[in-house]
């Protein structure tokens, strides 16, 4: 069973340059701090949305950041759970011929 790992603003930042401003890959990244691609995307992603304040404490951020970015992964999953009915109605009718 994996434990979660914290990674410190300064950890994130310098993992993020390596993507943007070394010209790694995020593969090569992954594998280089052990760290799965979806989480080093979203990092990026909210590094260029908030900037070096995306990974301070939620504390720091206001409340109304808090609520938009709460907004944008409920849209995403609304998104994500769209396709998934989807590919579900398809298979169903695939399995019925």
């Amino acid at each position: 069973m994996k434990t979660k790992r914290h990674f410190s603003q300064e950890q994130k930042l310098n993992i993020i340059k390596l993507v943007l401003n070394d010209n790694l890959t995020v593969r090569q990244v992954t594998d280089l701090h052990q760290i799965e691609r979806q989480t080093i995307h979203r990092w990026i992603k909210e590094y260029k949305e908030f900037g070096e304040k995306a990974f301070l404490d939620n504390s720091f951020i206001t409340k109304q950041q808090y609520i938009n970015k709460l907004e944008r992964q409920v849209k995403q999953l609304q998104e994500e759970v769209a396709i998934l009915k989807k590919v579900h109605a398809y298979f169903a009718t695939q399995k019925r011929k």
